[in-house]
């Protein structure tokens, strides 16, 4: 799937009659681009069953840096597309942070560099631990602040995508053309307004990790994200 497809995927209303398949193409799909804007190579993105709520957390992906695979909890797909966006997008973010310690790609900030690499070799702090502190470490703050970010720049996309669809359209009469579109662009107004206002307020939906990263090349190491950070995420050996 292309980018420019996987953004009509990225509707609402189309989001919620893909099946798991469709989905998890039009997040690689996403996440392909994102690779390519950062840089970097880009990661698989697998759909994987990490179950519903746990003790009041909802986990949406994990990133897996020794397979290099975004895991996306298929049971959290759900019908709103925004969430699984913002997740591929801060999995992603992580791979990158991974890439910059590690060589891979030129981060041209090099002190953000060393505090990605203290934190990763040892001084992750786990949901669990402190949530506000977890929020607030180095790589996480990055995630969460590139997610949102991203996520808002790729919904105005989605908005300038739906423009010139209705530009190149010929076969419908205008009146039609322009009813349609005028509702989607309210859709997107209000979708692009709702992030705003959240990220104004500071109420934006935890994302954790699923594990504490205990050294660089551990194979435990793994970043997920989901709702209300209370829990980490308790599975073991995804994607091994």
């Amino acid at each position: 799937m292309k980018y420019n497809d996987s953004l009509c995927c990225l509707e609402e209303s189309t989001w919620k009659n893909l099946n798991n398949e469709e989905k998890e193409q039009a997040l690689q799909a996403i996440e392909n681009e994102m690779a390519s804007r950062q840089n970097r190579a880009p990661c698989l993105v697998m759909r994987y069953d990490m179950g519903g709520q746990d003790n009041g957390f909802f986990l949406r992906g994990k990133y897996t840096n020794d397979d290099r695979i975004i895991h996306i909890n298929s049971n959290q797909y759900g019908d709103d597309p925004d969430k699984m966006l913002e997740a591929v997008i801060h999995e992603g973010r992580h791979a990158y942070q991974y890439d910059a310690v590690e060589g891979r790609v030129n981060h041209d900030n090099k002190e953000e560099v060393k505090l990605w690499e203290d934190n990763l070799k040892g001084k992750y702090i786990g949901p669990k631990q402190n949530p506000e502190q977890y929020r607030n470490q180095p790589v996480e703050k990055d995630a969460f602040a590139f997610g949102r970010e991203q996520a808002k720049k790729v919904k105005e996309e989605m908005r300038q995508n739906m423009e010139n669809m209705r530009d190149e359209a010929d076969s419908i009469s205008q009146s039609q053309i322009n009813s349609y579109f005028d509702e989607r662009f309210a859709y997107f107004n209000q979708k692009l307004n709702s992030m705003s206002k959240q990220e104004s307020s500071g109420n934006i939906e935890s994302q954790c990790t699923g594990r504490e990263a205990s050294s660089l090349q551990s194979s435990q190491t793994g970043f997920c994200n989901g709702e209300n950070a209370a829990e980490e995420d308790q599975s073991q050996g995804i994607g091994r």
